[in-house]
This record gives C-alpha cells, structure tokens and sequence, in this order.
C-alpha cells in the first residue's frame, strides 16, 4: 500500500518519561531591594537585573531610603520600573542574559550528553560549545535516519567543522561491539557517533524524551536548542537558515505534553508556555497513523487542526489567555479534520504560565498515532516544531 502521508518517523519501544509539572511560586512579600533584585533577575537575567537594582539603588539613596529594610515609596518603584522599561526597549539590558532552563525542549540549554565512539573515544556535547551542533538520534533499523543522514552530513561538510559540528546518536539495544563497529564503518558518515547500547540507551531515550527516530535538535553555540524535531529538505533549508543568516535567533520557551485518550480515539495535547507576553500565537496541531483495521485492512488517517492563541492584558495588567480553531494556517494550508466541530481548543493561564490544550478527535481507533505541534516563528516566517512523537 502506498502511504499518502508524509514519513511518519520510526517508532521506538514505549518509554515513560516523567513530565513537568507547572510550580506556582507563592511566598510572602519583602519590601526590600533584594525582593525588587530577585522579581528582575527572573524576568530580565541576572547581567540585567543588577544593572536595574543599581539604578534603583541610587534612586533610593537620593530619597533617603537607602535601608534595605525599609519600604520603597510607590512613586519610587514606579520610577525605576519606567528607567528598566526604556533599558529593556532600547537593548541595553540584554534579552540574552535571562536564566534558561536546561532540559531539552526548545529553547531550553541543552541537558549534558556523554558518550563513546566505536573505538572508545569519549564524546561530549559539552566540548562542541561556541558554534552550532546538530544532534541527530538514530537506529540501526530505521529508513528515513538512513535517508536523512547523508543529507546532513553532506551540509556538514559544506559548511565546515570551524561553524557546525555535527553528532550522530546510535541507539542500539541488541547489536555486539563487532556489529556496531560494522554498520558505522558500512555509512561511512564523516561525523563522530556516539554509541550507546542497553540501559545506557533506555536511560538517554528517557532523559531526552526519544519516542521515535531520527530525532534532530539544532543547539547554538551558547547550548541553547533553537530547532527540533526537522525533517527533510523543508526542515533541513530552516536549520541552515538559522546557521547561515540568523544566528542570533531564539524561539521562545514551550514544552508539550501528549496522552492518547479514550481507547485510541482522542488525541489529547497538552503546550505549556512560560512568560508568554501578551500578542497572537500560532500552532498547528497533527496527529497521523497507519494501521490495521480488526478485518485486516490497513489503513491511515492524519488529522491537522490549526489553532491561534491570543493573549490579552485586561485594564488591571492580567494576561487574559483564549485558544480557538482556524480554518487555515499562517501558511494558507487548510485544516484537515473529520469532525471539526468535536475538536476542543482551550486556553488558561496558571502563575505565569500559558497553557493551551486540545483534543483532536481520530476517525479510527487506533493503538499508536504520532502527535506533532509546530509553532509559527515570526523571525524566521515558517513553522517550526516544537515536539513530535508517540505519546507514553
């Protein structure tokens, strides 16, 4: 049977990976510099948190409030907060000083990855700091990292080992020592492998949450992951786009969550959006399988549902969060649904998190399914993904 839909990335056994969990941070509050400090070292980085602390402290002296313990007056505060409002507008306090998050969603700092070649030599993400690598997890048995690594390498040695390095990441559970040092010297790729076999491989598979392979994540040269989840000449043309021409480009910090519900029928997501500022977001939701029908038929079925988050601030300065279904993406695609109206899109804000959640009906029950949201990036006008895999 010839598939209809785009290749659909090669399935690894299930893993169970521990999701995060929003904290809503409650506390008591301290009318002190440090309370003021600390609020603008999570909001701003900690380069310009002090930057603004010292101008508040300034501010304070000149007042006669220069005791940390004492309270700041309210035309003092408001101020200060105009001073690091026109710092923060004009860049002189610097986005890319802000506290990120190490994990491995995008635009998190890359957890650390270790590893071994064939022959033994130790292998670091860590040591490909200042310039752009690109993580590629793959396996013996899958066709497309067979089809796309070469892609990859042959970009890699286009550009050169001085702007990108690039790392394969072999999994493989049951192959000897002499049959891994086969099958790497068979591609004959130009790039470093790192091999990881057993448990070690369980255990990466579970810490960068791998459900399916090839799984790529391009990381800049601070470490941070700028791309993930690309395929192809479409996904490959953004990831040399951002080396090439954007450098400087950072997505926005989100993760996602999926759980495949009611006896295979929903596929149910789950995005969350730390210190989302208040504007027009775009996602596309998509879930697709190929499978067999209880009489022996196969089949397959993809379902796509472009949704907008918009966020509001009301009179009092509250984000206001609402989600809604589009007919059409920001690229004019149409959405593809079998039942359109069942499709639920929600919204909530927790703390200072945005969560977006829906629920894409599937026409066929089905055992597995693929759940991919991509996220419209205005820097670059294209969607990029910002997860895909098979749910737990």
């Amino acid at each position: 049977m010839s598939s209809h839909l785009p290749p659909l990335r090669h399935q690894l056994f299930r893993s169970n990976p521990v999701h995060p969990h929003a904290k809503v941070r409650t506390g008591s509050h301290r009318s002190s510099l440090h309370t003021y400090y600390t609020a603008l070292s999570r909001n701003l980085g900690s380069a310009s948190a002090a930057t603004a602390a010292g101008i508040m402290r300034a501010m304070m002296t000149s007042a006669g409030q220069s005791q940390l313990g004492g309270g700041l007056p309210l035309r003092f505060v408001a101020i200060a907060a105009l001073v690091v409002g026109i710092f923060a507008a004009s860049g002189l306090l610097s986005s890319s000083a802000r506290e990120v998050q190490e994990g491995t969603a995008l635009g998190q700092k890359a957890i650390p990855l270790v590893g071994e070649s064939v022959d033994g030599d130790r292998i670091s993400l860590g040591n490909l700091r200042g310039r752009f690598a690109m993580l590629s997890f793959w396996t013996p048995d899958c066709p497309l990292c067979a089809k796309e690594l070469p892609m990859y390498d042959a970009y890699y040695r286009k550009v050169g080992a001085d702007r990108l390095s690039l790392l394969g990441v072999l999994l493989a559970q049951n192959l000897s020592s002499g049959e891994l040092r086969e099958l790497v010297e068979e591609r004959k790729y130009s790039f470093p492998i790192a091999v990881f076999t057993g448990r070690d491989a369980l255990r990466l598979m579970k810490d960068w949450k791998v459900t399916a392979t090839p799984a790529n994540y391009l990381v800049n040269p601070d470490g941070i992951i700028v791309l993930k989840g690309f395929l192809g000449n479409e996904g490959m043309a953004l990831a040399q786009k951002i080396v090439d021409k954007q450098p400087e480009f950072l997505p926005p910090e989100m993760e996602l969550e999926t759980a495949l519900l009611a006896e295979g029928q929903i596929m149910s997501y789950r995005v969350s959006f730390p210190d989302a500022s208040a504007g027009r977001y775009s996602f596309v939701f998509r879930a697709a399988a190929q499978y067999v029908n209880e009489d022996g038929r196969r089949g397959e079925l993809e379902e796509v549902a472009p949704v907008s988050l918009r966020l509001s601030q009301d009179t009092k300065g509250v984000v206001q969060a609402k989600a809604m279904v589009e007919a059409r993406d920001r690229s004019g695609k149409p959405a593809k649904l079998s039942s359109p109206s069942h499709v639920r899109a929600a919204a909530k804000r927790i703390g200072r998190t945005v969560y977006v959640e829906v629920d894409l009906p599937l026409p066929s029950r089905v055992p597995l399914a693929l759940a991919e949201v991509k996220y419209y990036s205005e820097p670059l006008k294209a969607y990029i993904v910002l997860d895909s895999g098979y749910p737990p």
